[in-house]
């Protein structure tokens, strides 16, 4: 820390750093009264990993080569926001990297400058830079040796980018010998002199113009796009040297880049002429768009005087786009040689690039919204124009309502899981010396209660997009034990809470709670033979979020409804006692179940006018299956009961419905249809558990069950403690 009395100026004679904070007293100094000079040598000398900050108002300058330099280390950053010049510099610049690198960039603040005698910025050897932003002034920029400017590479903001004193005030940005892509990104400001590189052909040179550029220096450089925002007056006798591509950004008749040529004329000799549809695209079948035009005849394209339609590259899989001169019979109203026109085509509709029904359908929706001027649905639109045919089908994808029965699926698990439970149950009560049939043990009621779990995952199917879910849940019942002759007769509620997750383009995350009444009950009609019914009410809160909607990004949208379903069993099954198996007791079974679920109708928030309002179609199933069970006994010495068992299911469902819904956009547009996957109607089951019932009435059970059917497995298990009173 350096402390004066009194401090205006600091002189550092020999090389020299200021560190820390300059004291008056014990009054830190403001930055504005403190100019650093340097008389000689290199002053701010950056080691590895260093970094510099230039405060407002704070001057820091040399008559030696160099007023900051890094040479041979890896440095972090140097933000300027004061003055950074160099007087004498003998060929190097203001800031001099000589292969060495700055992680963190360079960044030229607002009012801030960085001047030379000879350059401002200046890499040689193989040097490395994150990124050149300048919003002040800056003496030009030189790279060369192999150097380069990685990240954004070199932007301008604002301020000036005046001409290299070591071009003869030729040059403002110089580049040679590069072997790695640098973009030069103008947004504003001014640009005093050319832009060349040396090796253009190469193609390593790209300048964006995203604003207006008057500009009458020389370009040279390998591609040059202009967005469409951009509209650039050139004050040349010749067209800027573009070895590569010229681009041109086209939103619509109005908002479309134009390249002006005050002097010379248009010249695409040597040049590929693409077309970037971006920004709020507006575009129709048979627009024509000016681009630019010049002082004399256009000269480069195909055909004399330009007049035969050339073909050229564009970004978009809904628009072709030709190219020729005024003088082109196609276009209206005009014999003017010295323009360069785009005709534009559509190539195909939305809903004939689309993939599937389902973007087929609200494809056509999108090729109505040419016009919209809702905010979202014209940025949807915009994805829709300017991308590839997959990206087309991604985009609309992302504007779709969740169709792949994730929240379905997740009720559907907590229906099978609990009536499943309350299968075992009734079996426990039949084949454990508890049931009606077991004789001489007094009647009362089992309590029960359960935690379980489940996790699912459906693969895509018939082109919809499937999804992954995690269950977890509690249940709690009671049943009757020897209460009624040869019958017993049970009643469970149970809580579950589901996370799916979709995979399709939105990601969408939905979070299900259930809530299910049950109830269940059996009849013996002999010592071995049993018939059973099963009876469930399940409701669900269901909170849908679907991310960047329609491809864009953070454009979120939230759902909330609700969803009810019913499900109906009969079972029947007859035991039949195998010495063979150890004992074994095998129960055949035959069973039916009908299912009915409906999605109360529910519209989102959150997303604009891209939200949906979604009309939900109810879905039925019924269910025939078969299956085997085979369960143990073995008598503990302490009167205890331990019965392990497994199990096998195969079921067919008759009526293989699918999830519909009719959906529209808030912001406009008429309704659509959509379609889940057709199911697979056959699945199969598998079962293990074990449960051990204690001579003082408790019992203690687990089972875990894996199902199987085409592009879906599931594992769910339970744990489960019951006790008669």
């Amino acid at each position: 820390m350096l402390q004066k009395s009194s401090v205006k100026k600091l002189s550092f004679l020999t090389s020299a750093a200021l560190v820390g904070t300059v004291l008056s007293g014990a009054t830190p100094v403001a930055a504005a009264d403190i100019v650093v000079t340097m008389n000689t040598g290199a002053p701010q000398v950056l080691g590895a990993g260093d970094s510099l900050t230039v405060n407002p108002g704070v001057s820091v300058s040399t008559l030696g080569p160099a007023a900051v330099s890094v040479n041979n280390v890896v440095g972090n950053f140097v933000n300027n926001q004061g003055s950074i010049s160099c007087i004498k510099c003998f060929g190097n610049a203001a800031i001099y990297l000589n292969n060495a690198s700055l992680t963190g960039g360079i960044t030229n603040a607002g009012m801030a400058s960085i001047n030379s005698d000879s350059a401002g910025i200046q890499l040689i050897a193989g040097s490395t830079v994150n990124g050149i932003t300048n919003d002040g002034t800056i003496a030009g920029i030189t790279v060369s040796g192999g150097s380069s400017v990685t990240g954004t590479g070199i932007t301008l903001n604002a301020g000036a980018m005046n001409a290299l004193p070591s071009s003869g005030g030729k040059y403002a940005i110089l580049l040679d010998g590069m072997t790695s892509n640098l973009d030069i990104n103008y947004n504003g400001g001014t640009i005093a002199a050319g832009i060349r590189d040396n090796q253009s052909g190469n193609g390593f040179s790209t300048l964006n113009v995203n604003g207006p550029l008057t500009f009458s220096p020389e370009i040279t450089v390998s591609n040059l796009s202009l967005a469409a925002t951009s509209k650039v007056t050139l004050s040349v006798d010749t067209m800027p040297n573009v070895a590569d591509t010229l681009t041109f950004g086209v939103d619509s008749s109005k908002n479309a880049a134009f390249l002006s040529v005050t002097k010379g004329s248009v010249n695409l000799n040597g040049m590929s002429v693409e077309a970037n549809v971006g920004g709020m695209s507006s575009l129709k079948d048979g627009m024509e768009v000016q681009v630019a035009s010049g002082m004399g005849q256009m000269t480069g394209t195909t055909g004399a005087l330009g007049q035969v339609l050339t073909t050229i590259v564009d970004n978009s899989a809904m628009f072709d786009f030709q190219m020729a001169d005024g003088s082109q019979a196609a276009i209206t109203g005009s014999m003017d040689n010295t323009s360069l026109f785009f005709l534009i085509s559509q190539a195909a509709t939305a809903a004939q690039t689309a993939n599937g029904t389902n973007n087929q359908n609200v494809g056509t929706v999108f090729d109505t919204l040419g016009g919209t001027m809702d905010p979202e649905l014209s940025q949807i639109l915009t994805n829709i124009n300017t991308g590839t045919a997959q990206q087309v089908n991604d985009t609309l994808d992302g504007t779709l309502p969740p169709v792949n029965g994730g929240e379905f699926g997740a009720s559907m698990n907590m229906a099978e899981g609990n009536f499943t439970l309350a299968g075992d149950r009734l079996a426990g009560q039949r084949n454990g010396g508890t049931g009606a049939a077991s004789g001489g043990v007094p009647e009362g009621v089992r309590f029960w209660g359960q935690a379980f779990g489940q996790t699912a995952d459906q693969s895509t199917r018939g082109g919809v997009a499937g999804y992954d879910s995690r269950t977890l849940g509690m249940a709690f019942g009671a049943d009757t034990d020897n209460m009624y002759d040869d019958a017993v007769v049970g009643l469970s509620f149970s809580y579950a809470n589901s996370d799916v997750d979709s995979d399709n383009a939105t990601t969408t995350e939905t979070e299900v709670d259930s809530y299910q009444l049950t109830l269940y009950g059996d009849y013996d009609l002999d010592d071995r033979t049993y018939v059973g019914a099963m009876l469930g009410y399940v409701f669900s809160q269901n909170d849908g979020t679907r991310h960047n909607v329609g491809g864009v990004p953070g454009l979120t949208a939230r759902a909330d409804y609700d969803s009810h379903q019913i499900v109906a069993r009969a079972e029947t099954g007859r035991d039949y006692h195998s010495p063979a198996l150890k004992g074994a007791t095998l129960t055949p079974t035959l069973m039916a179940q009908y299912v009915f679920y409906k999605a109360d109708d529910y519209t989102e928030t959150g997303a604009g006018g891209a939200n949906l309002t979604v009309d939900n179609d109810s879905l039925h199933m019924f269910e025939v299956g078969v299956g085997v069970d085979a369960s143990w006994q073995f008598k503990q010495e302490n009167g205890g009961v331990l019965e392990p068992e497994v199990g096998v299911g195969y079921r067919y469902d008759f009526i293989g419905d699918n999830l519909e819904a009719t959906s529209r956009f808030t912001g406009g547009g008429a309704s659509f249809e959509t379609e889940g996957f057709d199911p697979a109607q056959s699945k199969i089951n598998f079962g293990t558990g074990l449960s051990y019932t204690t001579p003082d009435s408790w019992e203690i059970s687990a089972r875990y069950d894996y199902e199987y059917k085409s592009d879906y497995d599931a594992h769910s298990g339970y744990a489960r403690v019951a006790h008669k009173f």
